[in-house]
């Protein structure tokens, strides 16, 4: 983290330290915190539920822990996890569709949280009474979700002719992949 946060400050403007190294996490990292403590003599202050700051160090520290945010007061933060529950899911679409000044901001979250909880999304477009494109396209991820779709398709349609012994110019052809792709998903499967 810190030869990323180094790298990102060497090529943005502004002081090193205005840079925050963030962690994520789904528990509060106890062996972390000690080590932290301990040996590196640091202090852990919780200046809110689930969001900890680390004190000390050169660079700004923080520590979110999904579990402990608060739903109500830092939505977007209890979302950044891999392990979404569909109520959630449905409250972070409503809200974005309340705060139409968060659309270009969003699109880049939402991408991100979309790819950890492909299958919950999934799940809250089939149970949702609004459907979950009309969302995607109102912050610009519409395309992203589409493309990344359409490419798994394709994938699984060349994975299928690799099984029955296609060429790979035919399976090529057919799938629009490049071959090097095709050889790449061959050497997969190997």
């Amino acid at each position: 983290m810190y030869a990323y946060t180094s790298l990102y400050s060497s090529l943005e403007k502004g002081a090193v330290t205005e840079k925050t190294i963030t962690f994520v996490v789904s528990r509060t990292p106890k062996k972390l915190f000690s080590y932290l403590k301990r040996i590196r003599k640091y202090s852990i202050e919780k200046s809110e539920a689930g969001v900890y700051n680390v004190i000390g160090d050169y660079y700004p520290i923080q520590v979110i822990n999904t579990l402990e945010v608060s739903e109500n007061e830092n939505l977007l933060l209890k979302c950044l996890t891999s392990n979404l529950k569909i109520p959630l899911v449905n409250t972070l679409l409503a809200e974005s569709e309340k705060h139409k000044e968060w659309s270009h901001l969003l699109a880049a979250y939402f991408n991100v949280i979309i790819k950890a909880n492909e299958e919950r999304f999934e799940e809250a477009y089939k149970m949702a009474t609004r459907t979950l494109d009309d969302v995607l396209i109102k912050i610009g991820a519409a395309a992203n979700f589409e493309a990344r779709a359409d490419e798994l398709r394709k994938h699984k349609i060349a994975q299928n002719m690799i099984k029955e012994g296609f060429s790979i110019d035919m399976i090529s052809k057919i799938t629009e992949l490049e071959p090097e792709k095709v050889e790449s998903l061959i050497a997969e499967m190997s």
